[in-house]
């Protein structure tokens, strides 16, 4: 699976910056991939944080990317990518393969930027908009939104 974060002005691509690499088999189904295999181990740890998803209360986003960022290179990768890109609150960016959105909450959250982030599978997708909500991004509302 690769996962790119994408510099956008316009509507014309400028730079893409990959954030994690991993061997995928184009015959295999994504769901015996074992890319997240567990997404229950999310919503636990955020439990044992003092935290329920389920409840639509506020938490941290410091708490949340705790447990959800999946990259190799983490937040320092996203803060990266941010001061690279010199992204702004006018910068859009577009996350391909955003699993459960980690990288690209943590992108809006820097710059203060719009970031789309896509996920083909629907309920990494779902815990995506659950957490992005929780930590008071809007999703589909632009300005710092997933």
């Amino acid at each position: 699976k690769l996962q790119f974060l994408y510099l956008i002005d316009g509507g014309r691509i400028l730079r893409s910056f990959p954030l994690i690499t991993m061997a995928a088999n184009g015959d295999q189904d994504m769901k015996t991939m074992n890319l997240y295999t567990d997404l229950d181990r999310i919503t636990n740890e955020l439990k044992e944080l003092g935290h329920d998803v389920a409840s639509g209360a506020p938490i941290p986003s410091a708490d949340i990317h705790k447990v959800t960022m999946m990259s190799y290179s983490g937040v320092d990768g996203c803060k990266d990518v941010v001061k690279t890109m010199a992204a702004t609150a006018e910068t859009q960016i577009l996350d391909l393969g955003a699993g459960i959105g980690g990288p690209a909450r943590v992108t809006a959250e820097l710059a203060a930027c719009t970031v789309t982030a896509l996920e083909y599978q629907q309920d990494l997708h779902d815990l995506s908009e659950q957490l992005s909500k929780a930590c008071g991004l809007n999703p589909g509302t632009g300005g710092g939104a997933v």
